[in-house]
């Protein structure tokens, strides 16, 4: 699947209720991004307008940077910095890549 002609996604990482989460990676740098895509009525799409003006605004160390938003006529595409998971014995790390 093609974003905009800017990001290819590579493979889908996880399934959920409401959508999914892909890897994908920015044809002009080859920078690795998460890809939520969510599926969206048309009566919730104000209030999914509002939470990316809302993730837009917020900068802190343990919140995921929003780089870029779509819309489709039934998704959302929310393109976020990649984190990825390590499990140990003492539980779950996440660390930035």
């Amino acid at each position: 699947m093609i974003l905009q002609c800017v990001c290819v996604c590579v493979c889908v990482v996880l399934r959920g209720r409401f959508g999914s989460v892909c890897l994908c990676t920015e044809l002009s740098s080859g920078q690795t991004f998460a890809a939520k895509f969510i599926r969206v009525k048309a009566t919730q799409r104000d209030e999914c307008r509002q939470e990316v003006t809302i993730m837009n605004l917020l900068r802190h160390p343990k919140i995921l940077l929003l780089w870029d938003a779509f819309e489709t006529p039934r998704e959302l595409i929310l393109v976020m910095e990649q984190y990825v998971q390590s499990y140990s014995p003492a539980g779950v790390h996440v660390h930035p890549v």
